[in-house]
């Protein structure tokens, strides 16, 4: 039963299964998207204001000789925001770092930090510009850079380069995750409808249908009897419901069928045996015709020596009166004896010979009957 239905059991659940991936793969997208966005925007007004901040501080403490305070101030910075991953300040004459939060980094020169650092931060801006700018921009990372001008204790002027790079990653994982923890509630809600509406498939839609595909095989397969049985308003009903009356339709059509084969087959039974009655008939009459055939043809055939015996016994009688008459009036003479002798020789030779003709006759008669019977 499963595996014959599998198709039909397992294509609606999994249908309203991917849709469910679906839509949630579509609000985590979303999600994902909107934490990208969120994050993006909460931390460039953050960079600004950092930059801000930095634009303000950094050259009084640079003014005053305080390289150690200005770092203490970039490490100050990055300590309360783990975000920072690098900020460091560019001498541009020198081009190399003249202060950084990272360890090691200060008194680099610019190509060393190649690794570290996207290549489109170290590019030197130009010498006059004040602007804040977003100097670099990816999914997870986020930098920003702005010019420095201050004057040094022996009145020359300074400029450089703040650059402060951001990684966003832990930011947007935090964040989605309170975005996945605040949707989650909705998401156990769409999995539990999904899950109601296959229940609700299975049992009003699967189900009903495999009774009605086995109800069809087993009529098909010659169970007649066979029903569908299935109540309600709906298609599946109707179908049903049609599908009984055309089983009870086919069902009085074969009865009706049945009962016209077995009356005809008793009314073929009936004249096989009239055929064979006549066949009997017919084989007993054309046994007689022959046997009166072969009769007459016997018949004609003995004639012939029977009638030749019959002359010569009623000769042998006659020869036999006249000898004895003489006998008895002492006229018999030797001749007549001679003459009585010869033709009893000769008559009884010719009575011999017809006698064993119509024996032959006869022994032929038997053996054609015999085999006439056996054939038949």
């Amino acid at each position: 039963m499963l595996h014959r239905f599998a198709l039909l059991q397992f294509s609606v659940p999994m249908t309203l299964l991917l849709f469910t991936l679906v839509v949630l793969v579509g609000v985590l997208l979303q999600n994902q998207q909107l934490v990208v966005q969120h994050v993006s925007v909460e931390y460039r007004h953050l960079l600004q204001h950092q930059l801000m901040f930095f634009k303000r501080v950094l050259p009084q403490e640079l003014a005053s000789g305080s390289l150690d305070g200005a770092e203490r101030l970039l490490r100050q910075a990055a300590d309360d925001n783990p975000s920072i991953r690098a900020a460091f300040v560019i001498d541009r004459a020198q081009q190399q770092v003249l202060i950084s939060n990272r360890e090691g980094w200060t008194g680099r020169p610019l190509h060393d930090l190649a690794a570290d650092v996207p290549a489109e931060l170290l590019i030197d801006r130009q010498q006059n510009a004040t602007d804040l700018i977003l100097a670099f921009n990816e999914p997870s990372l986020l930098a920003g850079q702005t010019t420095l001008s201050w004057t040094g204790q022996q009145g020359d002027r300074h400029h450089a380069l703040l650059t402060i790079l951001y990684d966003l990653t832990h930011p947007r994982e935090r964040a989605y995750g309170l975005i996945v923890a605040e949707t989650g509630p909705f998401l156990i809600f769409v999995t539990l409808a999904i899950a109601f509406l296959a229940v609700f498939f299975h049992f009003f839609l699967t189900r009903r249908v495999a009774v009605l595909v086995n109800s069809m095989r087993r009529f098909a397969s010659g169970d007649y009897r066979s029903r569908a049985d299935l109540h309600g308003g709906d298609e599946l009903a109707l179908i049903g419901h049609t599908f009984d009356q055309m089983a009870d339709h086919i069902a009085t059509i074969q009865a009706g069928l049945e009962q016209q084969v077995v009356q005809r087959t008793a009314e073929l039974e009936q004249s096989l045996a009239h055929l064979c009655a006549t066949q009997q008939q017919l084989i007993l009459s054309e046994k007689r015709n022959a046997r009166a055939a072969l009769v007459i043809e016997i018949s004609h055939e003995i004639n012939t020596p029977l009638g030749i015996a019959i002359t010569a016994s009623t000769l042998l009688q006659d020869h036999a009166d006249e000898l004895a008459t003489a006998f008895r009036d002492g006229q018999l003479r030797q001749s007549q004896l001679t003459s009585y002798l010869t033709t009893t020789d000769e008559a009884l030779t010719a009575l011999v010979t017809s006698l064993r003709r119509v024996a032959q006759m006869v022994n032929r008669f038997k053996a054609t009957t015999t085999e006439q019977e056996e054939s038949v």
